[in-house]
């Protein structure tokens, strides 16, 4: 007789807390200030927990723990239009584009050995073109990753699939991904720019911009404002070099319909994305409007969401025809222009970027949230980017404006959203509007909910002023001192040094949420003056130098006191006089009279961050306005007579979010706080908890115990396969055998993580579309036709990790 049996060892565990209403949040800093224009954020899909950073000028980085790798993982900047040809629109804005390498997507199969995906991805870039009257040509182009470094593509694998031509130099969309069930591309294009899509280059329209034309995105002829889906694997389409699925909406028309449209009638689609969690393949689209409205749609087959007859619910031009007569799908969403009061909508700045539906882990109040955000008014930075959220109740969605720790709008542009493997969504911003900046002012914060109550109060470690006569210090003195001086010093510079031993107070893991510096100022030459906080980049010290009262001169340096010239009196020199920091400033404050002043900013959290995750804490200097004279301010020192003046600084911080791999799987079923027995069976499958665990199976939805594990007889010997998460550090897997159901011999054992062993183990091999899972294969050694009977099982135990 031949018999599975699968039984399960069951242990308890719990989980807790439980989810509440949308709620604040906090911008964790992962990079700040190191890119010129970062469009794009994603993962591969394999498991290496690297993400891949798109950067708008054409390189493609890797962003791993916290760090960039120093080699691009491809730079392809050659190919794209040139810097030179970068629209410069004069004072305030300068320079600005969208186009350049705007999107990156990695096939399912990425991962997969053997499979046809394997190790290939897609980019969308704008390339010169040769075309009269073309402005640019979107190319969409398949590479491969170097089969001797998975850190590097090969360069020289690129294979162009589609080229479309773009009239002029705004409104490519860009956006790419691959449906989470279909495993098409889907691929995001604009109307082809200018305004109003009516100019020259779209369809109907000429240099007057007249009413009443069609233009493209209404223009099923053309792959311009559409959302399009291909077969990158097929050969069907135009050219040979992708495939048209069958399933298209218009495969097989009679009107020259493009057979790779998906979806018609959209503006400029600045990023989409699938719902990774919610129902079948939900794909959610911000479309940016024109002069009034801003718009979210979900996307459907075949579905026309209105540009140039709509926008938004908004008529735009009545008069442009709708030759088939689509139904005109409307926005789920939408919002009203800063300072428009259209129709009782939120009124937010001026250009949708699109975003996630957030199906993460560490933040269980956002879950089945999708956060996205309005990029800011153009040019100008003081009215910039605001994130945004939408929830979903009662068939509908609704609209608000995130509550962030530090304020929102959040005082930079928000170019575009990532995720991360795990779900978790990052924030991609930018200070300037110049793809090619002269200092750096990209950043990448982290989403987290915030509302912790943790708070602690610190006061400096050492402090000090330097003084731009050399050798002078104050150390020990009652008072750091910031500006130029007036005459009675012969117009001399003080910068004030102070360092907060962080590490004492937080441990490894804290999220910073704010920061904030107090200090205290007693005498000031001139009011009026800005002062600026810059991060130290190396090793300073604190002597016993003592200028007395009022002690604006300094006096002489002590051992291990800083000077203009020395970070260590007298041994060891600044790399330039005056101090080692970053050029900008973390945080501003304009000091005027005496009294207390408070430094906070988001650059600050940075900082903090910084200090904690590097373990490389040098603390800030305070510069002062240094071009006029008189501008000196005094400020209390740690060292001063009364303590309530001291400097403080006051950090809010969570705690490190740390989940073991059996929560990460129960959050995907079930809300934070919600633990399941071991032993339960809720739908009633046969397949204990623990079994569909260990199997990654769906304990909400009846599986086929064959579906994970499978018996086979090979001629006298039996094999038997079954799936094992191999991040899962709480298990031990055990295949047995027996003759009489009483004396069981273990054959094959997995604990942990670690590799399969046993007289029985034989193979462990790739699941395709899954590099969380493997499937272990084992034999049985004994001889099944010289016994009556045998048993196999598969026992899960779990352990203590």
């Amino acid at each position: 007789m031949k018999q599975l049996s699968i039984i399960a060892v069951a242990l308890l565990s719990s989980l807790c807390s439980g989810r509440g209403a949308l709620p604040p949040v906090l911008l964790e800093p992962i990079i700040v200030d190191a890119f010129d224009a970062l469009v794009g954020f994603t993962h591969a899909g394999d498991g290496s927990g690297r993400n891949f950073l798109v950067e708008q000028r054409g390189r493609i980085l890797i962003l791993e723990n916290k760090s960039i790798l120093p080699t691009p993982f491809l730079d392809i900047e050659s190919k794209l239009v040139a810097e030179s040809d970068i629209p410069d629109f004069g004072p305030p804005f300068g320079k600005y584009d969208e186009r350049g390498l705007l999107s990156l997507a990695f096939h399912p199969d990425y991962a997969s050995d053997g499979a046809p995906g394997e190790g290939k991805f897609y980019v969308y870039y704008s390339a010169p073109s040769q075309v009269a009257g073309s402005d640019s040509k979107s190319i969409i182009a398949e590479y491969r990753v170097s089969a001797a470094n998975p850190n590097l593509a090969d360069p020289n694998s690129g294979r162009i699939l589609l080229e479309i031509e773009q009239p002029q130099f705004n409104h490519n969309g860009g956006q790419m991904a691959f449906g989470s069930e279909d495993r098409f591309l889907y691929i995001g294009i604009g109307d082809g720019g200018s305004s109003n899509d009516n100019n020259v280059g779209h369809t109907g329209g000429d240099a007057n911009q007249p009413n009443g034309v069609l233009g493209n995105a209404q223009d099923k002829t053309k792959l311009l404002g559409k959302i399009l889906r291909i077969d990158v694997l097929g050969t069907n389409g135009p050219g040979g070099n992708y495939g048209i699925p069958v399933s298209n909406p218009f495969v097989g028309n009679a009107s020259g319909h493009r057979e790779e449209i998906f979806a018609t009638g959209v503006r400029n689609p600045w990023r989409f994305s699938f719902d990774r969690g919610g129902p079948s393949q939900r794909l959610f689209c911000a479309d940016v409007g024109q002069g009034l409205v801003e718009e979210i749609d979900l996307i459907v087959p075949g579905g026309n969401y209105g540009w140039r007859i709509k926008e938004g619910n908004l008529d735009f031009d009545a008069t442009a025809p709708n030759p088939d007569d689509d139904p005109l799908l409307a926005p789920i969403a939408q919002y009203a222009h800063g300072g428009q009061n259209v129709d009782g909508l939120m009124s937010i700045g001026d250009s949708v970027t699109g975003g996630y539906v957030y199906r993460g882990l560490c933040n269980p109040n956002l879950r089945g949230i999708y956060l996205f955000a309005d990029w800011g008014t153009f040019g100008n930075v003081g009215q910039s980017g605001t994130l945004l959220a939408l929830t979903e109740a009662g068939g509908g969605f609704q609209l608000e404006q995130m509550t962030v720790i530090g304020g929102n709008p959040i005082g930079e542009h928000i170019y575009a959203f990532g995720e991360d493997e795990d779900g978790e969504v990052y924030v991609l911003t930018k200070k300037s509007l110049n793809p090619v900046p002269d200092v750096p002012d990209g950043s990448i914060f982290r989403i987290r909910e915030a509302g912790s109550g943790l708070a602690v109060e610190l006061a400096p470690e050492i402090d000090n002023t330097i003084y731009s006569e050399s050798a002078l210090s104050n150390g020990a003195g009652d008072w750091i001192f910031v500006g130029r001086t007036g005459f009675s010093a012969a117009t001399a510079i003080r910068r004030a040094l102070l360092q907060f031993d962080v590490a004492a107070a937080l441990t490894p893991g804290a999220v910073i949420e704010s920061a904030a510096l107090t200090l205290v100022a007693d005498r000031t030459r001139q009011p009026s003056s800005l002062t600026g906080l810059h991060r130290v980049l190396t090793k300073w010290g604190e002597g016993n130098s003592d200028a007395g009262a009022p002690g604006g001169n300094g006096t002489a340096a002590q051992a291990g006191d800083a000077t203009w010239t020395h970070r260590i009196f007298d041994t060891d020199n600044w790399n330039a006089d005056g101090g080692d920091f970053v050029a900008t400033a973390s945080s501003s404050q304009t000091v005027t009279g005496d009294g207390p002043y408070t430094w906070a900013a988001p650059g600050m959290v940075a900082d903090v961050q910084h200090w904690i995750d590097s373990a490389e804490n040098f603390g800030w200097i305070l510069i002062g306005d240094e071009l006029a004279t008189k501008t000196a301010k005094r400020f209390v020192s740690k060292d001063g007579p009364v303590a309530a003046n001291h400097p403080k600084l006051t950090l809010q911080y969570s705690g490190a979010i740390h989940l073991g791999n059996r929560d990460k799987w129960l959050r995907q079923f079930f809300a934070e706080g919600v633990d399941i027995a071991d032993a339960s069976d809720d739908d009633r499958d046969n397949l204990d908890a623990l079994v569909e665990y260990a199997f990654g199976t769906n304990p909400l939805a009846a599986n086929d115990a064959e579906t994970v594990v499978k018996l086979d007889g090979n001629g006298d010997q039996f094999t038997l396969s079954f799936r094992r998460d191999i991040a899962a550090d709480d298990l031990i897997y055990r295949l047995r055998v027996s003759s009489d159901l009483l004396n069981w011999t273990t054959i094959l054992e997995i604990v942990g993580t670690a590799t399969p062993t046993g007289a029985g183990f034989l193979s462990e091999e790739d699941i395709p579309g899954t590099t969380k899972y493997k499937l272990v294969t084992g034999r049985d050694p004994g001889n099944v036709s010289a016994q009556a009977t045998r048993f196999l099982h598969v026992e899960i135990e779990r352990i203590q990790p």
